[in-house]
């Protein structure tokens, strides 16, 4: 099998200078982009990656071209992966643990991530040890999903330092927290009232929290952090019926479903396939 990375992201020059914070926020993003690559070309054939790229993942556009150059190391070590994992019938992958070492120990060094968010991805990698008892036809499905997740992680990790300037400890944890359910949960039926209850805070503190760190509300970002995993699962040439895609990411019914869609891509979920 041979094995693919991405050559080119589209790349324009931005105005601030190479170490600023948004360069760095970019570099974050640019790299969890190619580990989750390198990662993907382990789980998945390489056909099924036919208009995949690491930018797609993360939106990604406008960034310095240096960016990209300083994460070859990063994209090189990701094709290390594929001696970890090994194709079982061309379907489905069977991740040991050696592999799960490895790639913790990837991540971990390459982002300098502290203590408490290399626990949650040790948790994320050991939680696809748990997944060659699903069935086949949602295997792939559920294997990919926590990709995105860890991946989404540990760019986010480093994105919240960076934004966190002078605010508290306990406002940081709040805004992980949500994001942590909203990750962990998006497939299931989830509304601020709840997500502030579980972690403690009113309704409305939240929301101001979450804005303030993240830009949008909580409610905005569980809805495009949806379509953004319902388009991964359509990118792939076997994908199920857009009913099951809408199930698998928090969606009651196709109805709803086409309609979110529509409103934040401009197209029915059937033009995008097309």
């Amino acid at each position: 099998m041979k094995f693919w990375i991405p050559k080119s992201i589209n790349i324009q020059t931005m105005t601030e200078s190479p170490g600023s914070r948004t360069s760095r926020h970019a570099h974050n993003y640019i790299q969890a982009g190619y580990i989750l690559s390198g990662f993907l070309m382990v789980a998945l054939d390489r056909r099924h990656l036919w208009k995949i790229n690491a930018g797609e993942y993360f939106n990604i556009a406008q960034y310095q071209p240096h960016i990209i150059e300083s994460s070859s190391k990063v994209a090189a070590a990701s094709l290390d992966l594929r001696f970890k994992g090994r194709l079982v019938g061309g379907t489905g992958l069977v991740i040991d643990e050696p592999g799960i070492r490895s790639m913790g120990t990837l991540v971990n060094e390459t982002f300098k991530i502290t203590a408490p968010h290399a626990r949650k991805i040790g948790t994320i990698l050991k939680e696809m040890l748990t997944f060659d008892t699903a069935p086949d036809d949602i295997r792939t499905f559920i294997l990919v999903s926590r990709m995105m997740h860890l991946a989404e992680h540990v760019a986010q990790a480093p994105r919240l330092k960076y934004h966190r300037r002078r605010e508290s400890g306990h406002e940081h944890r709040v805004v992980l927290n949500v994001l942590d359910i909203i990750h962990q949960h998006y497939d299931q039926p989830l509304t601020i009232k709840t997500m502030s209850a579980d972690i403690g805070v009113s309704r409305g503190h939240l929301i101001r929290l979450f804005r303030r760190y993240i830009g949008v509300t909580p409610k905005q970002y569980l809805l495009h952090h949806r379509i953004e995993s319902a388009k991964r699962f359509m990118m792939l040439r076997d994908t199920q019926s857009l009913k099951i895609i809408a199930s698998l990411t928090g969606f009651p019914d196709l109805q709803q479903f086409s309609r979110a869609f529509h409103r934040i891509e401009g197209c029915a979920p059937s033009e995008f396939l097309a």
